[in-house]
């Protein structure tokens, strides 16, 4: 089985003015707007507008009244904290910046390198009107994921412990970027709390464990 999102529905605080931006942001990734579709169910106050493509299906849904003015907060239990779109290579990276940069997104970090992350992870992020922020990202997934499920016979990842050469960028790297203590690195389980290694020159490249 390979894992594959279907769709991903956000709500935001005002749908019209996430529609417009939307509108301009989604068809820079091939979505096309003749597949775009509105619903509504009054008796929940429930209003959603699609943007399908066959890859997957992206969707931003209004509040109830009663959160309209609640404050995103992308650390807050149940939050998204951000949202990652890969392009092919670091040019596109690029030219997507500019075109972003024309619809008014708010850039956070432009295009630039993070070798703590991967050694050829290039990407920019930047945040929608509703404070949500997104990322367009280039690197060679396979390089660090290749194939299917490499666990072990037991079915349980093996716990990795890292040299104590090299705490300080990793201890950075947790607290700007991590909010769970143990992340997937090449189909085994590393403990980040026992981590004393740099990501970086370590090549490690992982995603949040639940």
């Amino acid at each position: 089985m390979q894992p594959t999102i279907d769709h991903i529905h956000i709500t935001v605080s005002d749908l019209e003015r996430a529609e417009r931006f939307y509108d301009r942001f989604l068809p820079l990734l091939g979505f096309d707007l003749k597949h775009k579709e509105a619903t509504q169910v009054p008796e929940h106050e429930y209003r959603i507008i699609e943007y399908h493509h066959r890859n997957f299906s992206f969707g931003i849904v209004n509040p109830r009244p009663v959160f309209r003015d609640e404050i995103v907060n992308r650390r807050k239990p149940g939050a998204i904290h951000h949202i990652a779109f890969t392009v092919s290579t670091r040019a596109e990276v690029d030219r997507l910046y500019e075109r972003v940069r024309e619809i008014g997104a708010v850039i956070v970090h432009p295009p630039q390198m993070y070798p703590e992350y991967c050694e050829d992870y290039y990407a920019f992020f930047f945040k929608d009107p509703e404070g949500i922020e997104l990322e367009i990202v280039c690197l060679d997934r396979s390089r660090y994921f290749p194939g299917g499920d490499d666990r072990g016979k037991s079915g349980s990842p093996e716990i990795r412990r890292v040299s104590a050469s090299e705490r300080q960028v990793v201890d950075e790297f947790l607290r700007e970027h991590w909010f769970s203590t143990k992340m997937v690195v090449r189909g085994r389980v590393v403990d980040m709390t026992l981590l004393d290694g740099s990501a970086a020159s370590l090549g490690l490249c992982g995603q949040n464990l639940p």
